[in-house]
């Protein structure tokens, strides 16, 4: 494809397709989403140690199972969960019995004898705990996960918005030059047909497209229209608006 009349053809306008079709746009949404369900997490934790140091009651639990579980990672590494099923009744005779994720110390100390302490909210007895603090402590992991994700969302939202700035500036204010396509390069998966173009003015400017469709993608030594931020001097392929 090459674009029709670079030197004549309309300016585009900016659309809310820019934001969606930049490149770090899955990793706002993906951070976003890992940074809220930490948050979620954290506040469930939270809410679940508020409950039982607000009218906790102590009991003993008997371990009816043990288990170490081993996972693997996507890279190919190993870690290790320990589990400690119990089973206790609370305050009204109702009989619960729960699976424990707890630490390795705790599973090889504690949590190894016959019978464990446990505490139970006594207005919701579903929710207890066997290893002090473990609620407290999933929270503050949670809620730091949370967090550093939300974080990272944050400051790629930022550059995308500081490069869009620039882009809308660029075909506002900025002044139209044609350029060479010099290079077509494979974006991403090949089974997505994803295709970048690398171009240069005459005066030396180049640059880098974002991801295109394979028919939307020029040839090299296609002429194609850029604009110019007036600020930065960086310059905009016409097809990326």
């Amino acid at each position: 494809m090459s674009d029709p009349n670079p030197a004549t053809q309309p300016r585009p306008d900016m659309s809310r397709r820019t934001y969606t079709r930049h490149d770090s746009f899955v990793a706002v949404v993906l951070f976003g989403i890992l940074g809220l369900a930490g948050l979620l997490w954290s506040g469930w934790y939270t809410l679940e140690d508020q409950l039982i140091a607000g009218d906790g009651v102590l009991t003993t639990a008997t371990v009816t199972d043990r288990q170490i579980e081993r996972l693997r990672s996507y890279n190919g590494t190993t870690s290790r969960r320990y589990l400690v099923t119990v089973s206790y009744t609370d305050s009204d005779g109702t009989p619960h019995e729960q699976v424990f994720s707890v630490t390795s110390d705790y599973y090889l100390g504690e949590g190894n004898a016959d019978s464990v302490a446990l505490r139970y909210s006594r207005t919701a007895p579903d929710i207890a705990q066997i290893e002090p603090a473990q609620d407290r402590r999933r929270a503050f992991i949670a809620g730091a996960g949370g967090l550093i994700c939300a974080l990272v969302a944050l400051i790629c939202l930022l550059l995308i918005r500081r490069e869009l700035a620039s882009q809308r500036r660029a075909v506002r204010d900025g002044p139209r030059q044609l350029a060479r396509v010099t290079q077509r390069l494979s974006h991403g998966r090949k089974a997505l047909d994803q295709w970048r173009i690398r171009w240069e003015t005459e005066d030396g400017l180049t640059g880098l497209s974002r991801g295109h469709p394979g028919a939307e993608a020029p040839e090299p030594g296609t002429i194609v229209a850029i604009y110019r931020d007036p600020v930065t001097g960086k310059g905009w392929w016409h097809g990326d608006y």
